[in-house]
Parts: C-alpha cells; sequence; structure tokens
C-alpha cells in the first residue's frame, strides 16, 4: 500500500467484508496515509532492537508499517471485532503480537517506545499513564485531536490551558510535530488531528507527590478557572478545615492571581501544602 487512495480503499474494504461499523464511543477513525505512518514510525528513532507498543491497534495498517522498523511490535486493541480483522491482517508477522485488551485495565511489560494512533475517547486517560505511571518509558510518538495537543502545550493565561497542559510540564516534555488534516482519516473527523512527540521526565525530576491527587487539585481548581484563587479557597474552606488552612498559609500574592494564570509550579505547590496538611489531620488523600 504506497499511497493514501490504496489504504482508504484497503480500511473500506476491511470494514465492509467483516461487516464492520466504526464506532464513535471508541474513537475509531482510520489513519489512510501511509507516509504519516512512516513519518510516526522514523519520529520514534524504531529500530530492530526495538520493541515497541501500539495502543489501538484498528485494522493493522499502522502496526504493519512499525513491523517493518521494530524487531518486536505488540498490538493492543479492545475491540474484538477488530482483534478478528487484525488475526487475518497479521498473520504473516511473526514479529507482531496481539493482545486484545483494554490498555487502561491490561498489564504489560516495560515499554520504552509507543506509536500510536491514540483512541480520541480515552485520550486524556492515556496520558497519564505515560507521563505520570509508566517510568520505564522514553519517548511515545501518538496522534491525538489537535485541540487536544494544543492543550498539552498551552501556557498560563491562555485559554486552553489547564489540567492536562500542568500535567505535561511537571511530568514530561510535549512537543506537536504536525497537524494532520481530517481527510488524513477514515471515517472522516469534525476535527483536525495532530502528531505529539512525549517523553517523560526522568524519576528523579518529578514532583514528589502523588499524581493523583495532583490531578484531583489540578481539576478542582480549575472548574473555576477565571475566578481569583483568593475566592476559590474560601468557597472550598466553607466545606473543608484544610482547605481553610491552605488559604491562611499560602502568600498574599499567590492568592491573588486567577486560577488559569498560575503556573505549574504555584499549582504543584498548592497540592503539595494540602497533601502536608490533610496528612497530618489524618484524613486520606
Amino acid at each position: 500500500m504506497s499511497s493514501r487512495r490504496s489504504w482508504l480503499l484497503l480500511v473500506r474494504k476491511l470494514l465492509r467484508e467483516y461487516g464492520v461499523r466504526p464506532r464513535s464511543d471508541l474513537g475509531q477513525n482510520f489513519l489512510v496515509v501511509p507516509e504519516v505512518a512512516h513519518y510516526m514510525a522514523e519520529q520514534a528513532h524504531l529500530t530492530s532492537r526495538d520493541h515497541v507498543l501500539e495502543i489501538g491497534a484498528g485494522l493493522g495498517l499502522l502496526t504493519q508499517v512499525l513491523a517493518e522498523y521494530a524487531g518486536r511490535v505488540t498490538a493492543l486493541e479492545v475491540d474484538r471485532r477488530l482483534v478478528k480483522i487484525l488475526q487475518h491482517q497479521l498473520r504473516t508477522y511473526d514479529n507482531v503480537d496481539l493482545i486484545h485488551g483494554d490498555v487502561l485495565y491490561t498489564h504489560l511489560r516495560h515499554f520504552r517506545k509507543v506509536v500510536s494512533n491514540l483512541p480520541f475517547s480515552i485520550a486524556s486517560e492515556i496520558l497519564e499513564k505515560l507521563l505520570c505511571e509508566w517510568s520505564f518509558l522514553e519517548v511515545a510518538i501518538v496522534t491525538v485531536q489537535r485541540e487536544f495537543a494544543e492543550r498539552l502545550v498551552a501556557v498560563p493565561g491562555t485559554e486552553q490551558y489547564g489540567r492536562l497542559s500542568i500535567l505535561a510540564k511537571l511530568y514530561g516534555e510535549v512537543r506537536i510535530l504536525r497537524i494532520l488534516p481530517p481527510h488524513f482519516f477514515y471515517p472522516v473527523p469534525e476535527v483536525y488531528s495532530a502528531i505529539v512527540e512525549i517523553r517523560p521526565k526522568p524519576r528523579s525530576e518529578v514532583p514528589d507527590v502523588s499524581p493523583r491527587v495532583l490531578s484531583q487539585v489540578t481539576a478542582l481548581l480549575f472548574s473555576e478557572r477565571r475566578k481569583v484563587l483568593r475566592r476559590v479557597l474560601r468557597d472550598l474552606s466553607e466545606h473543608d478545615e484544610v482547605w481553610r488552612q491552605v488559604y491562611t498559609l499560602l502568600p498574599q500574592e499567590l492568592l491573588e492571581k486567577r486560577i488559569y494564570e498560575l503556573t505549574p509550579e504555584e499549582v504543584l505547590t498548592i497540592t503539595k501544602l494540602y497533601t502536608g496538611l490533610r496528612t497530618e489531620s489524618g484524613g486520606s488523600t
């Protein structure tokens, strides 16, 4: 398959033959541009020494490209209908291991590299795994929705800045490599996509705080993103004594900032203070 038209025809043929309709709830939009698949493999610098993980193998077109570059590929697919297609499509590849399972609940071996068209429906949950849980990961080259990618690299004070921006900054380095138009996929989505590079920070450089708690605190604060921190903490203090203590201990200049102006480091400071006070009070975090 050497052209977009060839891949598109193959995708349609496979879906028709197996009676499969792509599920929007699973974010099933299949890449139909081979050049992009090769670009992703090259950006991951795959060699015959690499064992790469693909999350959401779909119809196996990217899988086959990865098998040309890497020594071994583990292809994970949650949709049993697609697994049947994959078993046929990948039958001649002796360096591909196919797993039927959900990445959020499947125990996986330590992979240093991930190359994948991420299912849009769970991209946020997968991102947290890549950044905060998989300390063994070296690099991930993945496609996501463009808006999602822009949130990952957003800076304080901008409309896109929020919980994902903070996690990405504190736990790794994220770069947008390419923007992809909707017609690069089938079915054609309503939005543009983006290829992003994710490189988790070494464990010695990540925050000494639970990623789960950091995510919870950030989500709580950013639910009132345009309010001044002082006001948000006062509201929280009405129902939680620990937040009242946080309010009294933070410097005045920080309290006067609006939530969306807080830097990742300032959100981390708030989270650490909250965590410490909660532990002292005997509460769980």
